[in-house]
């Protein structure tokens, strides 16, 4: 899941806000959690060993493994330039429709997913743990949902192709981590409320990391990457509330697959009949 948690999250699928914030009625602007300093990046797989304020990385992620950055590859100016000009269309397209009050339509949301597959495409973000992609005219208050191994996204993603593609990286890599769950016998739906909320914790880590490390060949602004780090951090701190702050630790000394390991083998133990 893309974004901050927002008041009314349920237990299974977070709420995420968009650009400015959660969109509640009770709290528009401000996420429910916030840290007064990021920590610092934690690189692995990814494309620097410093952020762009020079601040120093923390030991390697191991993320070799994960699909959506396998082949990861920024395309060339052009093709961006025409990716950008698409996203544009459908962008003015979609403002028409709410400016006009009008039900957003199949053929719009056709039109909207398109764009979103063609921009992932191009990035050749991995989607092979992704059973399906399907863009919902639904508001929401984020950009994207993983459910499972379905990804799920809405208006707020339709900003720049550099966006798109890290959001959706990021959606991916919770497909895949998901699909290996269940397929190592552990049935997230009997998790209970502090198990979801660790596996959360342990999965949203690795996908903002994955942003992070990966913004050279995205592209996203140094603005959004810091936007990702508080992101990131506040998931750094639930770790550190459900299973200790040891655990942070590990995590932030490129501990995180042992961490995510442990976990797995815990609930697989828990789950046995």
């Amino acid at each position: 899941m893309r974004g901050p948690i927002c008041r009314e999250t349920n237990p299974t699928f977070v709420r995420t806000p968009g650009p400015l914030g959660c969109s509640d009625a009770f709290d528009r602007n401000h996420p429910i959690r916030t840290l007064k300093t990021p920590m610092p990046l934690m690189v692995g797989g990814g494309d620097d060993a410093k952020n762009k304020s020079g601040t120093q990385a923390t030991k390697a992620q191991k993320q070799s493994d994960v699909d959506a950055v396998a082949k990861l590859k920024k395309p060339n100016a052009r093709k961006i330039k025409l990716l950008a000009a698409a996203l544009d269309r459908v962008r003015k397209l979609n403002k028409t429709y709410e400016t006009k009050n009008k039900q957003k339509d199949e053929s719009l949301r056709l039109k909207k997913q398109q764009v979103v597959k063609d921009i992932a495409g191009t990035y050749k973000v991995g989607l092979q743990y992704v059973t399906g992609m399907e863009f919902s005219n639904r508001s929401s208050s984020g950009p994207a949902v993983t459910k499972g191994t379905f990804i799920i996204v809405y208006d707020d993603i339709l900003q720049t192709p550099a966006y798109v593609a890290s959001v959706i990286l990021h959606e991916s890599s919770h497909a895949q981590r998901n699909a290996e769950l269940a397929a190592r016998g552990v049935n997230r739906n009997e998790f209970g409320l502090k198990t979801e909320e660790i596996w959360k914790a342990i999965i949203e880590i690795e996908g903002y990391q994955l942003e992070l490390d990966h913004a050279s060949k995205t592209g996203i602004s140094s603005k959004e990457q810091k936007g990702i780090i508080t992101l990131r951090d506040q998931y750094l701190a639930d770790l550190a509330t459900f299973m200790g702050k040891e655990a942070r630790e590990e995590v932030e000394n490129g501990g995180l697959e042992k961490v995510r390991e442990r976990f797995i083998q815990k609930q697989k133990k828990a789950q046995q009949p």
